[in-house]
């Protein structure tokens, strides 16, 4: 299972629905990893050859690599991640896995800097307004 620790999914101001941590997280703790066993990776061709509804669902709710053309949709919890200019958590492409960067008290939100996974992001054109807390 991806998620190595427990959430809780919160209606957050402005974000909508962020990912709150449901425990205490210590700093550098591993929180999440990369499973392709669990998680989803659909290609670009099968995206566009789904029905309009599950399109936008996969576009909405997954990361998306040009370089490999495939979209990493999250099966549980993590595609609740909102984003953050000073981020929580990190993602280390090279592991494939999210440390958190600061303790992080119970009930506290989980955020990523979503350039760091996601190529829609990292040209800083994230296709929607970021508000910081």
């Amino acid at each position: 299972m991806p998620m190595l620790v427990k959430t809780k999914l919160i209606q957050t101001n402005f974000k909508g629905i962020g990912l709150f941590a449901d425990e205490f997280i210590v700093k550098n703790q591993v929180i999440y990893k990369d499973d392709v066993n669990f998680d989803r990776i659909i290609t670009q061709a099968e995206v566009q050859r789904m029905p309009a509804l599950l399109r936008d669902f996969v576009k909405q709710n997954a990361g998306f690599s040009q370089k490999r053309e495939e979209y990493y949709l999250c099966c549980d919890n993590a595609r609740f991640w909102n984003h953050s200019n000073s981020p929580n958590t990190k993602y280390l492409a090279h592991e494939g896995i999210v440390i958190s960067l600061i303790n992080i008290r119970k009930g506290e939100e989980l955020t990523a800097d979503y350039r760091e996974f996601c190529d829609y992001s990292k040209t800083g054109d994230m296709g929607f307004v970021i508000h910081e807390n």
